[in-house]
């Protein structure tokens, strides 16, 4: 359709308010539809509806135009000077400017080596603010969600209210709720498609109308991660477990290392935590107590790892098991003794955590990983340890700050 193709370029006309008219866009468009024959699907409003990168344009395709053929159709663009040359310059046209008695001067006006210096050395600054909003990832993360969020094919969804939000190819309900309102999307819990209820990972299509149900005690699921496709609802998703209230990560903190030294015939913890004021051979203060017992509730911090750098582990399991799992040490260091699971129902006792074994443990139903096969474990805040399979797509989607290493013995 653009073998034969116009584009007509407009001077700019600024409003009083700053923003750009564009009404002899409209105008000009109209009067062509009049005089040729428009094909059917084939007109694009970029302005009303800009695409992600900042690109404006109407574009149409009429009929009749070419005097060789009547049939033959031609492609016809029509935007302003200053759409022109955001189009030319892409994304860099918003930041690669000086400043000029208040006013901005566009890149191609910039006629000094100087000048366009400042201008790129801008325009760099602008994709390292950029960096910062996504919230401080690696350059290749960085690069992924620009890729993503710019780049891919787009959709156009409508809210109830019939206002329309665009979203890449492959976008979920759980997108289209963040991107209305972080609230929302925390809380969601059901989701219509025009109507029909969908699940939470059905790919939203052009056109559909999208509604987002609650519950007042709704949270995000981890397994958001793995079929989310914004950048803004994926960072949001791991900023809640990330920052999740503080106050409920010390009380699962607490819970889980009282049980531990439950376990041990310790004494619980007191409202200052006061057991652990000698860590690591260390006074500590009562906030760095606390931080301690928050990483616990976090899953972030072992409560066993916590509870041997307090007590050591002739306190803790007494004489006759020192002696005993020493002896049982040196017989597996001169092969003497090796474990051959006939099964593995209680895994605990065959699995290596960091450099713990015994600690409660469980097997993912989601990957499911025999004896043997490669693994990883997850910390989950307030029960077993989960043991994935290394690869596991659903583990590679959760929060790597609870990533830790295992092994079978």
């Amino acid at each position: 359709h653009d073998i034969f193709a116009l584009r007509i370029i407009l001077p700019s006309i600024l409003n009083k308010d700053g923003s750009e008219n564009v009404e002899n866009l409209y105008n000009l468009i109209s009067s062509i539809h009049r005089q040729w024959k428009p094909l059917r699907g084939r007109f694009k409003d970029y302005v009303s509806f800009p695409k992600p990168n900042g690109y404006r344009s109407l574009h149409t395709t009429v009929l009749g135009l070419a005097k060789h053929s009547s049939k033959e159709p031609v492609e016809i663009q029509i935007r302003t000077e200053n759409m022109n040359d955001e189009a030319e310059y892409g994304i860099a046209a918003h930041w690669l400017y000086k400043e000029s008695k208040g006013t901005s001067v566009n890149y191609k006006d910039t006629k000094s080596a100087e000048d366009k210096q400042r201008a790129h050395v801008e325009w760099i600054k602008s994709l390292e603010r950029v960096s910062t909003k996504v919230g401080g990832q690696n350059d290749d993360d960085v690069l992924k969600e620009l890729k993503i969020d710019l780049f891919e094919d787009r959709i156009f969804v409508f809210t109830p209210n019939g206002d329309v939000r665009d979203f890449p190819i492959g976008s979920t309900p759980i997108d289209f709720a963040y991107s209305v309102h972080s609230d929302l999307g925390e809380r969601c819990f059901l989701a219509k498609a025009s109507g029909r209820i969908v699940p939470l990972d059905y790919e939203m299509k052009n056109g559909d109308v999208m509604e987002i149900q609650t519950k007042s005690d709704g949270r995000p699921k981890l397994e958001w991660l793995s079929f989310v496709k914004t950048s803004n609802a994926r960072n949001k998703i791991k900023n809640y477990f990330t920052n999740f209230d503080r106050e409920q990560h010390l009380k699962d903190g607490r819970d889980i290392l009282n049980d531990k030294l439950a376990q041990f015939g310790k004494d619980l913890l007191d409202p200052k935590f006061s057991i652990l004021r000698n860590y690591e051979k260390r006074d500590l203060s009562l906030k760095k107590r606390e931080d301690l017992i928050r990483q616990i509730g976090q899953g972030k911090m072992l409560p066993y790892t916590v509870i041997k750098k307090v007590f050591s582990v002739r306190e803790l399991m007494g004489d006759e098991y020192v002696d005993e799992h020493a002896k049982e040490k040196d017989d597996v260091a001169t092969g003497l003794q090796r474990v051959e699971p006939a099964d593995i129902a209680n895994v605990s006792k065959y699995i290596m955590v960091g450099n713990e074994i015994g600690l409660p443990t469980k097997i993912a139903e989601c990957c499911s990983p025999d004896f043997g096969q490669p693994i990883v474990a997850y910390v989950t805040r307030g029960t077993a340890i989960t043991i994935h399979k290394k690869g596991c797509k659903v583990f590679q989607a959760m929060d790597p700050a609870r990533y830790i290493s295992a092994r079978w013995i």
